[in-house]
């Protein structure tokens, strides 16, 4: 049986650094942020439209993975963070982003929490609002889904913490 995990949260919350290391940990299928890739194509210019088009490609890339067997599958991101980045920055989201929002299952999410130093990035917008959105995530994982653990603390700290979901849920003996 497939196991699908993501994570979530405000910017520089350790999402790309825990995501890619329980999928090296697991042997698991990691499937990267496409709005880094397409920030940086574009020098981290972007406008409200441009939302739909980083949602979607998120999806596809999602999408784009064959998962057969007891595999894990570990999303740095999900539409949990096209919303909140659309309803913060633009107050409002689209039905498309919406829709996506809907559509997504993930079998757990992981909400990074804000208690690791911000880390300067180009691309990143938001240093000073990092516990504001954290509430607002916190809030839209809530009223969508049970299946959510926060995150704390060290990498390693965090790892440990990803491991117990995981084992917890039978889904895989690492």
């Amino acid at each position: 049986m497939s196991l699908k995990i993501a994570f979530t949260g405000p910017e520089s919350t350790g999402k790309t650094s825990l995501s890619m290391l329980v999928a090296e940990t697991f042997k698991g299928v990691y499937i990267p942020e496409f709005s880094r890739s397409f920030l940086e194509k574009r020098d981290g210019f972007y406008e409200e439209q441009d939302l739909e088009t980083i949602a979607i490609g998120q999806c596809k890339a999602s999408e784009n993975v064959l998962i057969t067997g007891n595999h894990l599958l570990v999303s740095d991101t999900d539409m949990t963070v096209m919303k909140v980045w659309s309803q913060y920055k633009y107050g409002r989201v689209s039905q498309v982003i919406e829709q996506l929002y809907q559509d997504e299952s993930f079998d757990h999410l992981f909400l990074c929490d804000t208690d690791i130093p911000w880390e300067e990035d180009p691309l990143r917008e938001h240093p000073e609002s990092r516990d504001e959105l954290f509430v607002l995530y916190l809030e839209m994982i809530q009223a969508k889904t049970k299946n959510f653990t926060i995150v704390k603390g060290s990498l390693k700290e965090r790892l440990m913490q990803v491991r117990q979901v995981i084992e917890e849920k039978k889904f895989a003996k690492y």
